[in-house]
């Protein structure tokens, strides 16, 4: 059954289990355009197959994220949020930045057909093993800085780079794949500093 539910605020909320999993399940809301689960204790959530104007998930103790054909929300924040393991993003035509940061569990990034994402930074992070972009035929800036894993594997394709900042990977032993030559041609700010042991 379907509902007329547009606006959900779940930020600043805190169960009295710490241990125990918060779920957030809007797959039937159909009119959903504002989800905010901002500093709270929601674990996991389930978002429908509408367009959204606003999601917020900062400092939420989400373990995975998945994005989906959304074609409102223009910026996406995943910062402070300690337990995600993973980040999917794919065919959200209006996202234009992405920024990850904090100290997290996240083991793998995958962001692929967004055409209007122009920035990425993907910062303070110690496990992270797989970042993958593919097909975000508008991305230029791209920034990894401060992620000390071990087998680092970055991966990019089908994007006009323009500036290139990889910084303080020092414990890495991965490998960085560019876009092919062509797609490289608009780079005019390269930098890998302090990276590989």
């Amino acid at each position: 059954r379907k509902n007329s539910l547009e606006r959900i605020n779940l930020s600043n909320t805190h169960g009295v289990n710490t241990l125990q999993e918060y779920g957030v399940y809007l797959e039937l809301c159909d009119k959903i355009v504002d989800v905010d689960i901002s500093n709270s204790d929601v674990t996991s959530l389930s978002l429908p197959a509408t367009a959204l104007q606003s999601l917020r998930v900062y400092n939420s103790n989400i373990t995975s994220f998945t994005l989906r054909n959304q074609n409102i929300i223009s910026d996406i924040i995943l910062d402070g949020c300690n337990r995600l393991y993973t980040v999917d993003i794919s065919n959200c035509s209006a996202i234009s930045s992405l920024t990850i940061s904090d100290k997290s569990n996240l083991s793998s990034i995958s962001v692929s057909n967004c055409p209007n994402l122009s920035a990425i930074t993907i910062e303070r992070n110690e496990v992270i093993s797989t970042i993958t972009l593919s097909n975000n035929i508008g991305l230029k800036k791209i920034t990894i800085r401060d992620c000390e894993s071990n087998n680092l594997s970055v991966s990019i394709y089908g994007s006009r780079l323009e500036n290139v900042n990889f910084t303080n990977l020092s414990e890495t032993n991965g490998v960085i794949t560019l876009p092919e030559r062509s797609m490289c041609a608009s780079i005019t700010s390269f930098t890998l500093s302090n990276c590989y042991r």
